[in-house]
């Protein structure tokens, strides 16, 4: 890949052995582990972007950062998903591992599954994980199961889903929950001492 000044985007001028052909991607950025400038920059083909035609350099520089922050919220979900076997079964849940739960602090029960105004669900996973949806247009509080603290993991409200704050919280605590979002919380074993 030759750039010809200090620029954004680049154009691919050789052939690789991944196949990419001169001219192939058209313009391209390369998300590069360091900073710096070259005139050629040797390159596989999997971390580059097609950048559309007729970007100025600010716009370059959106679509990069854009797609960095995707790629590093897609990354953080796997670590989640990789690191609890609850995450990832190859079978149903049963209803032994899983409670619904209600942002008023209890189990869900029967008639709340029919109220209309209920727009926040909770559900706890085989006793680790907590998943709050919010689906209202209006933030609502919700209050978490009793028991060891919940360390938020995940919130579809940041855009790297990095929770503003990675502090345990103390089952019984009731937080707010900003409209249509999804917060993922994770029991924390060692702080509640039932880890090792």
């Amino acid at each position: 890949m030759k750039t010809a000044s200090p620029q954004p985007a680049a154009v691919v001028n050789a052939a690789n052995q991944s196949g990419a052909a001169p001219g192939e991607y058209g313009s391209v950025v390369a998300m590069m582990e360091k900073g710096g400038y070259s005139e050629y920059v040797f390159v596989r083909t999997h971390p580059m972007m097609r950048i559309p035609p007729g970007l100025d350099a600010g716009e370059v520089v959106a679509v990069a950062l854009n797609y960095l922050v995707a790629h590093q919220t897609l990354a953080r979900i796997a670590r989640i998903r990789r690191s609890s076997p609850a995450l990832h079964r190859d079978r149903f849940h049963t209803e032994g591992n899983v409670l619904w739960w209600h942002p008023a602090g209890r189990p869900v029960a029967g008639p709340d599954w029919r109220d209309p105004g209920l727009h926040t669900l909770g559900l706890l996973l085989a006793g680790e994980w907590l998943v709050l949806l919010h689906a209202g247009d209006e933030a609502v509080s919700a209050t978490l199961p009793a028991g060891g603290p919940l360390v938020p993991e995940l919130d579809s409200t940041r855009p790297d889903g990095v929770p503003p704050s990675l502090r345990p919280l103390p089952g019984g605590t009731t937080i707010t929950l900003p409209p249509r979002s999804l917060l993922l919380l994770r029991r924390n074993a060692m702080i509640a001492g039932i880890g090792t």
